[in-house]
């Protein structure tokens, strides 16, 4: 999956084509957008992760999905999708791809002005330091979409290596669903190093398996209040 850190959002064009939408649903629908642009790909039509992407109750999933397939929603090939917001997300990563090559381009100039000819003499030495421009908390916004995990805030700082590598095989685990729990499960791992060990294995392995009905995150918390 290639990060993608800009959307070309259009407000207006989303208010519009939102007007008239129930708060539950609109808010469905702007977090599987956010899904999408975040992940690179649908999420499976399954009602149970769809139900937490979506921040929608059991009881009034039924209603919503409904209202949302009225919106353009559908499914195909499994994964429950939307052709514009999966096209505006082409559109905005083949802009991104473009800047980046721009940009190297543009390096490649600057690098040989500076006698760095190849990729070879490219080291850390040979290219000047750059400086962070703009204000502070644009910069630590600019350094957190720039991470690869959750792990990089400042909450998370502290764990010790076999922590960390709990969190992130967990991290893995969960996926989308690990951003609303990470805070959660980063102090049982404080806590109770061992128990989480447990549990983040016996979640790994039922996934494998394909034991799990609902989602992993769902199935971990449960196996939390199982284990002793």
């Amino acid at each position: 999956m290639n990060d993608l850190y800009f959307i070309d959002y259009q407000p207006k064009v989303m208010l519009v084509d939102t007007l008239g939408m129930r708060p539950d649903c609109e808010l469905a629908h702007r977090r599987l957008c956010d899904y999408i642009w975040a992940m690179g790909e649908a999420p499976p039509d399954d009602a149970a992760t769809l139900r937490e992407i979506a921040r929608v109750p059991p009881e009034n999933w039924v209603r919503v999905r409904g209202e949302l397939m009225l919106k353009g929603w559908h499914v195909k090939e499994g994964r429950f999708t939307h052709k514009g917001t999966v096209n505006t997300g082409e559109r905005c990563r083949q802009v991104h791809a473009n800047r980046v090559a721009s940009s190297r381009a543009a390096n490649a100039v600057r690098w040989n002005k500076n006698g760095v000819s190849s990729d070879s003499e490219r080291t850390p030495q040979s290219i000047p330091k750059r400086t962070p421009t703009g204000t502070p908390s644009a910069v630590r916004r600019l350094s957190y979409l720039q991470s690869q995990s959750p792990l990089s805030y400042k909450a998370y700082k502290g764990l010790t290596r076999d922590q960390k590598e709990l969190s992130q095989r967990l991290e893995k685990a969960l996926g989308i669903q690990w951003l609303n729990d990470a805070g959660k499960w980063v102090n049982r791992i404080k806590s109770n190093p061992d128990k989480a060990g447990r549990v983040i294995a016996e979640t790994e392995s039922a996934m494998r398996e394909e034991r799990i009905k609902a989602t992993p995150a769902q199935y971990a918390e449960q196996i939390w209040k199982e284990f002793a």
